[in-house]
Formats: structure tokens, C-alpha cells, sequence
């Protein structure tokens, strides 16, 4: 079951750059959001094993794009001089997200239902991740010049 979302992401990652070039960064990122928020509330609602085994893979799918887009995004949108910390604390925060995540999972592992917590709690930074990119940040400058368009 967990290595369904790791071949999930891979074949997402694959599909990412056409998508990428077809939607843009932004769009592909509130997808990828959208498609986080769908897994984990499929994940908090498992019922079965069948259902627990699609929640992972549309996790996934959400991973393997968000993973090839975001550095991509903050690469385009960032001032030369921020780029390469900004991409860097990227990367950080994914890793403070797993480690919060495996300190979540300890502490709820001993409680009866406390596998639908961890894995559902995961809403909480997907839709602010889909909401922040609704709200507030802008489609990637070389994306709109490469695409022909000018806003």
C-alpha cells in the first residue's frame, strides 16, 4: 500500500512537464493541491483496503506532480539573488513536513482510529497550499512569455 504512492508520483512526475507546458505552473500546482486534498480525504474515509490502496495512489498522482513543479515554479518566479535559497528551503520544509508527520504518526499510532487521523491530517496543508495558490501567487513569468501570453 505505501509503495503505490511512491510508483503514483513517479508515473505523475512523467506526465508533469507536458502537463506543465500545457497548463502552466500555477494551474498544474492548484491541480496537484486539488489532487492531495481528494487523496487524504479519501484516505481519512478508508473503508477497506481497496479504498486505503486508491487513496495512496491519488496521493501520489498530487506528490509526483507537486514534487516536479513547485522548485520549478519558485525557480521562475524568484529573484536571482533568492532563487537558490528559496528552492533549497523548498526542500527543507518537505523534509520538516515528513519528520512532523512521523512525530504526528507516533503519537496517534496508539489510539484506535488513530491511522485515519494520520493520514487525513494531511488535508490541512494541502488545501492551504490550494488555497495560498488560488489566493495569492501568480502564474510563473516565463511560462506566460514561452505560452504567447501577456498578463
Amino acid at each position: 500500500v505505501v509503495s503505490s504512492t511512491v510508483l503514483s508520483a513517479f508515473f505523475a512526475s512523467l506526465a508533469g512537464g507536458p502537463i506543465n507546458t500545457k497548463l502552466g505552473r500555477r494551474l498544474t500546482i492548484i491541480i496537484a493541491a486539488g489532487i492531495f486534498t481528494f487523496g487524504t480525504t479519501i484516505l481519512g474515509l478508508a473503508w477497506d483496503y481497496h479504498s486505503l490502496l486508491f487513496g495512496r495512489i491519488v496521493l501520489g498522482l498530487g506528490v509526483g506532480l507537486a514534487s516536479l513543479t513547485t522548485p520549478m515554479y519558485i525557480a521562475e518566479v524568484a529573484l536571482p539573488s533568492k532563487r537558490g535559497k528559496l528552492v533549497t528551503l523548498n526542500i527543507v520544509l518537505v523534509v520538516v513536513g515528513q519528520f512532523c508527520a512521523g512525530m504526528i504518526d507516533g503519537i496517534l499510532s496508539g489510539t484506535k482510529e488513530g491511522w485515519r487521523f494520520m493520514l487525513g491530517l494531511a488535508i490541512i496543508p494541502s488545501m492551504l497550499m490550494f488555497i495560498g495558490f488560488i489566493a495569492c501567487l501568480p502564474e510563473s513569468p516565463r511560462w506566460l512569455i514561452v505560452a504567447g501570453r501577456k498578463e
